[in-house]
């Protein structure tokens, strides 16, 4: 799939959709470790909301970074385990990180209303040539896609966050603070369609795919698919174009 040496990779994983692993999610997380090696970073995706934010953020819950549990399956509460991870502080998105660049990767994620915005891992993948990998799990599993959504922030052509600031509680090292975050208008979310952009980045040579297993996986590089989906904006293409065969308008 085009992982090695070396490499900064963000993970989307469903364990179950790989059949049948001995070992379990150790198995592959310690597999993943092997291929990057030392000078590799490993990072994955460890969102904690069960529900969407409006509702979640209605109960004022605290997010305690170092307990609260990854939602995101059973590989990235492995990888949010690990004795060396390092996880960023942000209420909606937060990533855990282990290797080489963990810390640069995570440190100012909280410091940004915009969880995908220029201080954030997402996009910070992008500057270090990373990668994104999807094992097990569908394209619109990325949320790289609103990497650009938050780097162009209000001249992108969708209201895609809701207009006021959500105050987060989170609790750091034994010390409780506030962090401002936007959320996601529920209404423009239910109107993705990520998957239908599969054909377009393929043939922009953005994605990879293939099998590990019994799931299909795919390999995005992270700065090429930013540039791309850039390109598209201004073609009026996005996840949410609402013809729902953003191909057809490249034609």
């Amino acid at each position: 799939m085009g992982i090695g040496s070396g490499d900064t990779v963000l993970l989307h994983s469903s364990l179950s959709r790989l059949g049948l692993i001995q070992g379990g999610p150790t198995t592959v997380v310690s597999a993943l470790l092997e291929i990057i090696g030392g000078n590799g970073t490993l990072v994955a995706s460890t969102i904690h909301l069960r529900k969407d934010a409006v509702a979640h953020f209605s109960e004022n819950p605290v997010f305690d970074v170092q307990h609260t549990p990854s939602s995101m399956g059973a590989i990235s509460e492995a990888v949010r385990n690990l004795p060396q991870a390092v996880r960023s502080l942000h209420p909606t998105h937060s990533v855990t990180a282990v290797g080489k660049s963990a810390a640069y990767l995570t440190v100012d994620h909280h410091r940004s209303d915009r969880p995908f915005g220029a201080t954030s891992p997402y996009y910070r993948l992008g500057e270090l040539g990373g990668k994104i990998l999807l094992l097990g799990v569908p394209l619109a599993s990325m949320t790289n896609f609103h990497v650009i959504e938050d780097i162009m922030g209000d001249r992108f052509p969708y209201p895609v966050y809701l207009p006021s600031l959500v105050e987060a509680r989170v609790l750091h090292q034994g010390k409780e603070q506030s962090v401002q975050t936007r959320i996601h208008n529920p209404i423009m979310s239910a109107e993705r369609k990520c998957n239908e952009l599969e054909n377009i980045l393929l043939e922009k040579d953005v994605i990879k795919t293939g099998t590990v297993g019994a799931g299909k996986t795919t390999v995005v590089l992270a700065k090429e698919l930013n540039e791309v989906l850039g390109e598209l904006v201004k073609e009026e293409i996005t996840i949410y174009t609402p013809n729902g065969n953003p191909l057809e308008m490249l034609k």
